[in-house]
This record gives structure tokens, C-alpha cells and sequence, in this order.
């Protein structure tokens, strides 16, 4: 691999791992939001549990729905 071809992979790594990082902070932000949602949904009828449940993921851009 030419010193070139090592700079540009460098490069590339280095923004992976830059947004990998922002990945991470953004869901150790959304913890304490997802567990309050868990413990509200023991008191919840399923369909209600669902949707909380399919909003945490939307938010977390996990899924589209």
C-alpha cells in the first residue's frame, strides 16, 4: 500500500470512527428516556407498550416505520 493509498484509508477511518463516536453519545443520551418508557409500560395495556416502544426506536433511527 503506497504512502498515499495509507493516507486516504487513514482518512476514512478516522471519519468512521468520528461518527461511530457521535452514535454513541447520541444513544447513551437516550438510555434514561428508554428505561423511563420501560417502567411506565408495566402500567400500560400492550398496544399502548407498542407504540412507546416503536417511538423510542424512530427516535434512535432504528427503524422507519
Amino acid at each position: 500500500m503506497s504512502l498515499k493509498e495509507w493516507e486516504k484509508r487513514k482518512a476514512e477511518l478516522l471519519e468512521q470512527l468520528s461518527l461511530l463516536e457521535a452514535d454513541a453519545e447520541y444513544l447513551s443520551k437516550s438510555i434514561p428516556e428508554i428505561r423511563r418508557i420501560v417502567l411506565e409500560a408495566t402500567e400500560d395495556s400492550l398496544e399502548e407498550t407498542d407504540e412507546k416502544i416503536d417511538t423510542v426506536l424512530r427516535k434512535l433511527k432504528i427503524i422507519e416505520l
